[in-house]
């Protein structure tokens, strides 16, 4: 009888970075060849949110890549009432979250203030491998380091989740 187990391997710690990863896809090399970097696209990321503060998820000047968020955590309330939707969260589109920046800069705290929040990461994580930038980069590395697969896309979040870490279908 063959046995079931034939090898074990030593356990590999294994580290996925971001300028590891893209080059294994040969995103900077398609971005190279073809000048395009999702310039005009929009990527959507439906997972724990999304830090809109992150400096690889705006552009050089500052100003915010995020075109719209949907919070599930958060209720729809009157903001954007235009807007289709049932009223399972709130949403904020990019004046919004240029507004709450600004506040955050020194500016009048707006009528509405962006109060979605990625409490674990993950989804700011995840739209970072989609379309950071790199502009973040820091431990004193070179800014540019991580940059993701898209790095001139817009984006739309959509926070997912009623708390840390559970996703649920209204």
């Amino acid at each position: 009888a063959q046995p079931d187990v034939i090898t074990v391997e030593e356990r590999r710690i294994l580290r996925p970075l971001l300028d590891a990863s893209g080059p294994a896809v040969r995103a900077p090399a398609a971005r190279a060849a073809t000048g395009l970097d999702g310039t005009g696209t929009l990527v959507a990321v439906i997972d724990t949110g999304a830090d809109f503060r992150h400096a690889d998820l705006r552009k050089a000047d500052g100003s915010t890549r995020i075109a719209a968020i949907l919070d599930y955590a958060n209720p729809r309330g009157t903001l954007h009432p235009e807007l289709p939707g049932d009223g399972g969260g709130a949403i904020w589109l990019g004046p919004d979250i240029a507004a709450t920046l600004a506040a955050d800069a020194g500016g009048p705290t707006p009528a509405t203030p962006v109060m979605e929040l990625d409490f674990n990461g993950h989804g700011t994580h995840v739209t970072g491998i989609a379309a950071s930038n790199g502009l973040a980069t820091g431990n004193g590395l070179p800014t540019g380091r991580y940059v993701g697969i898209a790095p001139g896309a817009g984006l739309v979040v959509v926070q997912g989740t009623h708390d840390n870490a559970t996703f649920t279908r209204s």
